[in-house]
């Protein structure tokens, strides 16, 4: 029988930080506080990526490399996306699953769950220098003194308007009034509502934390005091409810992070980047323009 072997927490750990940033794939890890010293079946969990291609190519390529490299089999599960939380609570309700669980965004509430992730922070910044603050406030916790995750990587949000509608009306949403005003035009001339998400959902939470800033409220101070009763924050919700009332439709309040690819009636686009890279004569109009958050505008 082949001698057995085994991985010391260190290596373990120091392999999982390399690992992270070599794949980029999300904006936070959490590893269960049951992993082990000794683990040498690596199970991870991460939705089904947006560009099919980059699933084939970590889960084939990547991790089987990575795992003949360090001694380790490495199984992956992909689920949806919207499917995670779910997955989540049940994993811990059972206190079974995976080793590693990837996350669309940081999620403190399952602190109390997961080790504290300290040393593969300290691991990663010896070796690839400090990283960005907001890395270390999406996953530190001021209070406990605990990195309750790891962010491999943060991404760009682009925002897609019709060219040809805000020409129409002789207009450019270049700030969220512009946005109000001539989302509204557009609505009552072509039928055409914004699409901004207004639901319990990450899409939805990035987009009216943009609004908040944009009026100056926001949910905490630089030193981490609750500032969210504002007059600041008022204004902002005024204006939200402006912005639904004059251009949006009541499919805002149920949209998931996914809704906003599917609006192909209002773009006139499938937003789906595998094929976009694929094909030669992508089935979009060419007055499709990535500028803001606002989708269907």
């Amino acid at each position: 029988m082949a001698k057995q072997h085994t991985l010391s927490r260190r290596r373990f750990l120091k392999s999982l930080g390399t690992m992270g940033l070599a794949a980029g794939i999300g904006p936070a890890i959490i590893i269960p506080g049951r992993a082990r010293a000794d683990q040498k079946t690596l199970k991870i969990l991460q939705w089904h990526h947006f560009i099919p291609e980059f699933d084939r190519w970590f889960n084939q390529v990547y991790v089987k490399e990575w795992g003949e490299k360090n001694n380790t089999r490495v199984i992956v599960n992909n689920v949806g996306m919207t499917s995670l939380h779910s997955r989540a609570a049940a994993e811990i309700s059972a206190q079974k699953g995976h080793d590693i669980f990837f996350f669309l965004s940081p999620p403190a509430l399952y602190e109390d769950h997961v080790i504290d992730h300290r040393e593969i922070h300290e691991e990663c910044e010896k070796k690839y220098g400090k990283p960005l603050d907001i890395a270390k406030k999406s996953t530190y916790n001021i209070k406990t003194r605990k990195y309750f995750g790891f962010s491999d990587s943060y991404v760009p949000d682009p925002i897609n308007y019709r060219k040809d509608l805000w020409d129409d009306i002789g207009m450019y949403p270049d700030t969220w009034e512009d946005i109000r005003s001539g989302g509204g035009k557009i609505k009552n001339k072509y039928g055409i509502p914004v699409g901004l998400g207004l639901a319990p959902e990450l899409d939805t939470n990035m987009t009216l934390r943009s609004i908040m800033a944009s009026f100056g409220a926001s949910v905490q101070d630089e030193d981490g005091r609750l500032i969210l009763k504002s007059s600041q924050t008022l204004e902002a919700m005024k204006f939200v409810k402006a912005l639904y009332q004059e251009t949006m439709t009541d499919e805002v309040f149920t949209w998931d992070a996914s809704s906003n690819n599917r609006m192909i009636a209002y773009v006139e686009c499938h937003l789906d980047h595998s094929h976009w890279r694929k094909s030669k004569n992508p089935p979009c109009r060419p007055n499709l323009v990535g500028k803001g958050r606002q989708r269907a505008c």
